[in-house]
């Protein structure tokens, strides 16, 4: 910065002390000059006015899970210009804030430590509904990461990909944000395991017929 302003005073000094050139010629100059500038910083004057509607309205805040611009990711850092995302691949994301104002943002948490977490498990049709419920929120409860004060729920829907099969969501709340994909792994884990020592599912079901 203190480059930039050195070497910004020099011109000025140069153009307009040591050459001194007409002053109808020096109000042409800087009108072509703040032409160029404006046109040149009219992407960060967006996203400074951006940032200054979102603090009077915020859609998130540091340490929120959001999804932003297909980027999913923990709020790490808020600037009048940019949003700073860490995802759970250990990446920065600078997402600009007038995107932001473009577009639909979901907040995981908004605000809170704990956050919903989804697990889907797509099944054949010949497995027993009623048993694998009971093993998966069994599986969901046991898990180490899961807020039990909240509830647990299952929900079963069809869904056809080579063959019918059963979609199941287990629904439950991690008791931190930082931990969702840690949980999501537990209890699938957790709930595969149970259906194989019980043979309700072959581990051969998913080749075509």
């Amino acid at each position: 910065m203190l480059r930039l302003l050195a070497w910004v005073a020099a011109a000025l000094y140069i153009v307009f002390i040591i050459i001194h050139p007409p002053q109808g010629v020096m109000y042409a100059l800087l009108g072509s000059l703040g032409l160029a500038v404006g046109l040149a910083a009219q992407d960060g004057i967006r996203n400074l006015l951006a940032g200054t509607m979102m603090l009077f309205n915020p859609p998130f805040r540091v340490g929120d899970m959001v999804e932003i611009g297909g980027q999913y990711g923990e709020v790490v850092r808020l600037d009048l210009s940019v949003t700073w995302l860490r995802t759970f691949d250990d990446n920065t994301v600078m997402v600009p804030n007038a995107e932001i104002l473009k577009q639909a943002v979901v907040n995981s948490n908004s605000g809170e430590l704990y956050e919903l977490v989804v697990v889907t498990l797509d099944l054949p049709v010949t497995v027993p509904i009623r048993a694998v419920k009971e093993l998966a929120a069994d599986a969901a409860r046991r898990c180490p990461y899961t807020y039990l004060k909240l509830p647990i729920n299952i929900v079963v829907e069809p869904r056809h990909d080579r063959r019918f099969l059963l979609r199941f969501s287990i629904k439950a709340y991690v008791t931190d944000v930082r931990l969702e994909r840690l949980m999501a792994s537990d209890i699938a884990e957790r709930t595969f395991e149970e259906l194989t020592a019980r043979q309700l599912i072959d581990a051969r079901w998913d080749v075509p017929a």
